[in-house]
């Protein structure tokens, strides 16, 4: 995921020349043959599980931060 996330900053960068970016996401379900799903967007693949637990954690952390900053303001008053 790090890789992936690497990728796409190095892409996106001011001063990145442009270069054509596909990434590739595989799915594999029971009794059926193996897909191959392609994105200019890491985000958009659909059968990244790990990004999936990632937006879900970083969701989570943001809340912690929130609730934590709120209770210090609060304490400080």
């Amino acid at each position: 995921m790090g890789l992936l996330k690497e990728f796409h900053i190095l892409s996106r960068q001011k001063d990145a020349k442009l270069l054509p970016i596909k990434y590739f996401g595989l799915n594999a379900q029971p009794g059926y043959s193996t897909t191959v799903v392609t994105a200019h967007n890491f985000e958009y693949l659909p059968d990244v599980v790990a990004l999936e637990v990632e937006l879900e954690q970083a969701d989570d952390l943001e809340e912690i931060f929130v609730r934590e900053d709120q209770e210090r303001h609060a304490e400080n008053r």
